[in-house]
């Protein structure tokens, strides 16, 4: 499943980032890699932003980056 089809209030494992090598880079440095657990806090109207959280990090992460990344739900 990719993020951007998860409920805002879910937990979420990421699985695969399917991005090009700058985007990749600047997504990790938010802490959002294969492996780490994150909660998708809110979403937008209309395929807007993410707010997600990884740690401490709060972040937002547009719809169209979120359809790209691979994740699983965690309950």
């Amino acid at each position: 499943m990719t993020l951007d089809r998860l409920r805002a209030g879910a937990h979420g494992m990421v699985t695969r980032l399917n991005l090009d090598a700058d985007t990749t880079h600047r997504v990790m440095a938010f802490g959002l890699i294969p492996g780490q657990v994150f909660h998708l806090t809110r979403r937008a109207a209309f395929g807007g932003p993410l707010l997600l959280e990884v740690g401490t990090t709060r972040f937002l992460l547009r719809g169209k980056l979120a359809r790209q990344i691979e994740v699983t739900s965690i309950a």
